[in-house]
């Protein structure tokens, strides 16, 4: 007897994504970064930039960016202003490293400190954030592998 199987649930921080009509708050698709994310498997920037939903796709794979809202933290998304300011300082590190840090959920927030350390702005890269997914965790062991090969 063959077993079927499934495939892997697109998951956000705070749990399974939620799909259809009656989706809302954090885990609505549109609104919570779902993981697993494809970070790491690209050289960068691409690779440390972070997708949130098709329009997301289609602006990585075109070369640009989704900008964040003028009104920022009024905006009707912020878990989109976020994943777009992010995004942007990915492509351009000079917007504050803590706020960009403090939107963004636990699960990528290490992101920003592995940019850092990518562009020659911070000197070691960052420790390894347990509350981190999965793969953003091995993106930072990449970055501190890379460190430590460098150092000898």
């Amino acid at each position: 007897m063959t077993q079927a199987t499934h495939p892997p649930q697109a998951t956000t921080e705070t749990g399974p994504t939620e799909t259809g009509p009656t989706a809302t708050g954090p885990t609505a698709p549109a609104a919570g970064v779902r993981h697993p994310q494809p970070v790491g498997i690209h050289a960068f920037p691409l690779g440390l930039r972070l997708i949130v939903d098709e329009t997301d796709r289609a602006a990585l794979l075109a070369g640009s960016v989704r900008e964040p809202s003028a009104d920022g933290e009024a905006g009707a998304d912020q878990g989109l202003d976020a994943v777009a300011a992010y995004n942007a300082f990915v492509l351009d590190p000079t917007a504050d490293p803590s706020a960009i840090r403090a939107g963004l959920p636990r699960s990528v927030a290490v992101l920003v400190d592995v940019v850092l350390y990518t562009v020659g702005l911070a000197d070691t890269p960052p420790p390894v954030d347990e509350a981190a997914a999965p793969e953003v965790r091995a993106v930072v062991l990449a970055a501190l592998a890379g460190a430590a090969t460098e150092a000898g």
